[in-house]
């Protein structure tokens, strides 16, 4: 069975397009990036979805917190069907520079 297609977003959230119709693919990439930045409450369907990771670039932040803000990218991602998320973040200089997922679908 194939898995499902979804649209598919640019880089700035809007549809993509293709010869005139809108693109369609795997968005797997995309629903991650969109889990992990987007706030909570933005989501009607779900309203405790999201972790806001733009409001944590470039802040200065203590091993607490970082583990904090992993956990919660982790649990996010796995309440939204994606199996055994490992969220890492980047840091240089003790601020937030990044974020490294690895994590795969569940179908």
């Amino acid at each position: 069975m194939a898995a499902p297609e979804d649209f598919l977003l640019d880089d700035n959230y809007a549809m993509y397009w293709v010869d005139g119709d809108w693109a369609f693919g795997d968005t797997n990439e995309i629903d991650a990036d969109l889990i992990i930045n987007t706030p909570q409450g933005q989501w009607g369907q779900s309203l405790l979805c999201g972790v806001g990771m733009r409001n944590n670039q470039n802040m200065d932040v203590s091993k607490i917190q970082l583990t904090y803000i992993e956990k919660n990218i982790n649990q996010q991602l796995k309440a939204d069907a994606f199996s055994a998320p490992d969220a890492t973040l980047l840091l240089a200089a003790g601020n937030i520079v990044g974020l490294s997922v690895n994590t795969d679908r569940q179908i």
